[in-house]
């Protein structure tokens, strides 16, 4: 059986300048709809032309089923909110613009430690992690190889799941990058 993580494509989204911690959750609506840039990395094309996944998994974000659709999978299998990325807690931090990476980046610190607000924690997602792993696992044991169209956080902690779960994982193309991937195998199959 095989799992293939795979990160969205590099959304099409326009450059943003510095801006106020509060205006975070527009540029964030602005990333969630956006699709994904035309382009695609040779060794992400290469491994979806040899592996020939039988079961395309997406989130429920624009990016990931743009993404399917650019290598060649129109109509995922499983479309589910479960492998979302998990979401940005907004702080709101007066008088300091900076760009809205630097933001992300920041806020995703805050998340970290422990600092939700109004959004998902790091202890719910994790419960959903486990969730989503065993979706993923349950297709795998009924079609042999799936395709997650995943984003950066939750396919990192998929990607732990599995390796708990028994999974090894195998080659990488710049996993944690737009258009990575790895993927991870289980060499017994799972009865359900």
């Amino acid at each position: 059986m095989r799992i293939t993580l795979l990160r969205h494509g590099n959304p099409e989204l326009s450059v943003w300048d510095k801006i106020h911690a509060l205006e975070i959750p527009e540029w964030i609506a602005a990333y969630n709809s956006a699709g994904v840039e035309q382009s695609i990395s040779q060794s992400c094309q290469e491994m979806v032309n040899e592996f020939a996944h039988k079961f395309i998994v997406c989130s429920h974000l624009n990016r990931s089923i743009h993404s399917a659709k650019i290598i060649g999978y129109p109509s995922p299998d499983l479309l589910d909110s479960i492998f979302g990325e998990a979401e940005l807690p907004i702080i709101p931090i007066p008088v300091i613009k900076l760009t809205p990476h630097v933001w992300s980046m920041i806020f995703r610190i805050f998340w970290f430690v422990g600092v939700s607000k109004k959004v998902e924690s790091l202890s719910s997602f994790k419960s959903r992690v486990v969730m989503a792993t065993e979706k993923l696992v349950y297709q795998a044991a009924i079609h042999d190889s799936v395709l997650l169209i995943g984003h950066g956080i939750i396919n990192r902690f998929l990607a732990k799941e599995l390796v708990l779960k028994g999974w090894t994982g195998k080659e990488a193309s710049n996993d944690n990058k737009y258009w990575g991937y790895r993927y991870w195998e289980y060499a017994t199959y799972i009865k359900y």
